[in-house]
């Protein structure tokens, strides 16, 4: 029954008889397919195809009259089986070469995929690219939803001789398309021994245009003594 398929010269031959294949002189190296295996296989490698596997074929019988000529034969025969073999392991190493890198490369592939999904900024090579507005106006909708996670104060604080705690400092705007307006402090004022002692809203009515910093001075009275301030963003109005 004919049922085996041999790969030799990058070509697949056959289908053969296991007679056939005998007849073909399989070698240790030969790949081999039959329904029923899952990918090609080294001879070698099945042990129902054991008795058919040849490494070496005897040279021809010659005279003894003949004796150098004999060995001038045998010694070519063996030189061909030796290159043959050579070249076998030679092309098994190139395929094992190109295997490994087709399988780096579906790898980097895959990563690359999962990477961009995962990512707002990047879009897949296979999903649809939104118009440029679009992302727009998405980008300003999340950005106005939470203002506090875009604007940010650096603040320092001072005594002036009227007993007033006096905030100077800056605020800067890290969102890409939304601007604020009226934006709103928590300040807290601390003793020395590190104890709330008062607290006030402070609002700053200007308007902060993206990645704009701008500069402010507010003026508290408080009744007692104060050591430290703590200030947080609290909120803010989006203009557009």
């Amino acid at each position: 029954m004919k049922t085996w398929y041999i790969r030799r010269n990058n070509k697949n031959l056959g289908p053969y008889s296991v007679e056939e294949l005998r007849q073909l002189s399989l070698t240790h190296e030969d790949y081999v397919w039959k329904e029923g295996l899952a990918n090609w296989r080294r001879a070698a490698s099945l042990p129902e195809l054991e008795p058919l596997l040849t490494t070496t074929i005897p040279p021809p019988f010659l005279s003894q009259k003949n004796t150098a000529a004999n060995s001038t034969l045998l010694g070519m025969f063996q030189k061909r089986s030796r290159s043959y073999t050579a070249s076998n392991r030679a092309k098994s190493r190139i395929r094992t070469r190109l295997i490994g890198i087709g399988i780096l490369l579906v790898l980097s592939l895959l990563t690359y995929i999962i990477y961009a999904n995962n990512q707002t900024r990047y879009l897949s090579p296979f999903s649809t690219v939104k118009p440029a507005e679009e992302i727009k106006t998405e980008v300003l909708q999340t950005e106005k939803q939470n203002p506090v996670s875009y604007i940010s104060e650096r603040t320092s604080n001072r005594q002036n001789l009227l007993g007033q705690t006096v905030l100077e400092g800056t605020l800067t705007n890290a969102a890409t398309v939304a601007n604020f307006k009226d934006v709103m402090l928590k300040v807290d004022f601390f003793s020395k021994t590190n104890t709330i002692i008062a607290t006030e809203n402070v609002s700053i009515y200007e308007q902060i245009n993206p990645g704009q910093t701008i500069s402010y001075k507010k003026k508290i009275y408080v009744s007692k003594d104060v050591a430290n301030v703590h200030i947080t963003v609290i909120g803010a109005t989006p203009v557009n």
